[in-house]
């Protein structure tokens, strides 16, 4: 997982470096930003350790190994705003750590609700013994 949240990162960075500037420049497109990375950061965890055959149980432990490369670089590319992203103005740093912030916290949370397929969940009201 690790390595996909290193390539999650060098592709989100890139994109940003090339059009940033237009998801951090005005209230309505920042608004629209948040707005659709819910989706994508319930989608995306959830499809992606489904897709590589992790089980269920292991699916938070993984999630954590997701985000973690793109936390981490996150924090060197906010403290390097300018450099990193020289498309945008430094004052937009907040507003791109704040979103950073926003889209880990929702890819977490989002796996916390997977289930097994193998041990589905009794019926509501039933135990697995009935």
């Amino acid at each position: 997982m690790l390595l996909w949240g290193l390539a999650i990162w060098l592709l989100a960075t890139l994109a940003l470096r090339g059009a940033g500037q237009w998801l951090f420049g005005r209230v309505g497109a920042m608004t629209l930003l948040f707005a659709l990375s819910v989706p994508a950061m319930i989608g995306l965890p959830r499809r992606l350790l489904t897709r590589v055959g992790l089980p269920a149980e292991s699916a938070a432990t993984a999630a954590i190994a997701l985000v973690m490369p793109g936390m981490l670089l996150d924090t060197l590319s906010t403290l390097a705003f300018p450099w990193v992203f020289p498309n945008m103005p430094p004052q937009r740093a907040a507003a791109f750590a704040a979103w950073i912030l926003f889209c880990n916290a929702i890819a977490l949370a989002s796996v916390l609700t997977m289930r097994s397929t193998s041990h589905p969940r009794p019926e509501a009201g039933r135990s697995a013994l009935n």
